[in-house]
């Protein structure tokens, strides 16, 4: 078994910058022309740019240059704000999932030894909803603010 958690920076209550745009930026950086980005995302164009635009609109910072097309076609790069804004965010990411890992370690292990010889019924995801419905591990998750600053 392993932790799957999800993370994500919100400011105001509205999210800015998660694991999804730096799937679109990784991307950018890797691929470097947005159609081929979006074909491999699964977008449109159109949808790629808006997403760029919404990205930016909320990060208040150019996140992508683009250079016009020629002979060897156009390019879009990653400004450096955008490579060091992926270079945090993924250091961050990777923290959060290490500590995960590392608390989670006690549960897992006792979870595929103890609970089974000791004949525990563990629970269902069904009986996991119910318990987070009725606010035993609590309703909402957790926001991880100003992670950037």
């Amino acid at each position: 078994m392993e932790p799957q958690i999800k993370v994500w920076v919100e400011e105001g209550g509205r999210t800015v910058f998660g694991d999804q745009e730096v799937r679109v930026l990784e991307a950018i950086a890797a691929r470097g022309t947005l159609a081929d980005v979006a074909a491999s995302l699964g977008m449109s164009y159109r949808g790629l740019w808006g997403k760029l635009k919404e990205m930016e609109a909320k990060l208040g910072t150019k996140l992508v240059q683009s250079t016009v097309g020629g002979s060897g076609g156009g390019r879009t790069e990653l400004t450096e704000v955008a490579q060091r804004l992926v270079a945090l965010y993924s250091s961050f990411r990777g923290a959060v999932g290490a500590f995960a890992q590392q608390e989670f370690e006690p549960c897992s292990e006792f979870l595929d030894t103890r609970c089974t010889d000791a004949g525990v019924t563990l629970r269902t995801p069904e009986r996991a909803t119910a318990a987070a419905s009725e606010g035993a591990w609590g309703s909402s998750p957790t926001s991880i603010p100003e992670v950037l600053a």
